[in-house]
Order: structure tokens, then sequence, then C-alpha cells
């Protein structure tokens, strides 16, 4: 029981790190991941999500099920938000000031 709980972290963790991570994609981002680690992150995220999703199953606990797939709602869920929209006009105090 405390391997899947421990296992539920993990998830967690990766999820976190995919979804709000910065993540280059031809050079690295900010903490230094690019594509590539994104691609073996998602893969052990997987890899996480069918060994927890067995587990879970195996000690019939149907939350831990649902928890399993709440980061990728949340995720879809997201990414259908509307996307924001700036107009260049609230931003004209601006023009001509240095940083």
């Amino acid at each position: 029981m405390r391997f899947l709980y421990v296992l539920l972290l993990f998830q967690a963790a990766l999820a976190a790190v995919l979804c709000f991570g910065d993540i280059g994609f031809d050079h690295p981002g900010k903490s230094g991941l690019d594509i590539d680690d994104a691609i073996k992150l998602l893969v052990f995220y997987a890899a996480a999500l069918l060994l927890g999703l067995v587990i879970a199953a195996k000690l019939r606990k149907p939350w831990c099920l649902g928890v399993q797939f709440l980061p990728i709602v949340f995720f879809i869920f997201y990414s259908l938000l509307p996307a924001p929209k700036f107009d260049a006009s609230q931003y004209q105090s601006l023009v001509g000031k240095s940083k």
C-alpha cells in the first residue's frame, strides 16, 4: 500500500514537470530540459501510470484509479481553455521607456 502512495507521488511530480516545466524544443529551456528529456519523462510517466493502475486494481482501490487520471484530465481541461489575448493599446505607456 505504501508503494502505491509513493508511486502516486512520483506520478504527480512527473506530471508537474511535464505540464509546468520549461522544456525547450530545439535548445534546453531555463531548467535545462529539452525535447529528449520530455520524451523520457513521458515514458516514465506512462510506465508509472500503468504500474499504478495495475496495483490499484489488484488492491481494489477505485479512488486510486481516479486519482491517477486527474493530471491527464486537468491537462486536457487546461489545453481547452481559450488563450489570453493581449491588446497593444494597453501598453502604449511603456513605449520609449527603458527597462
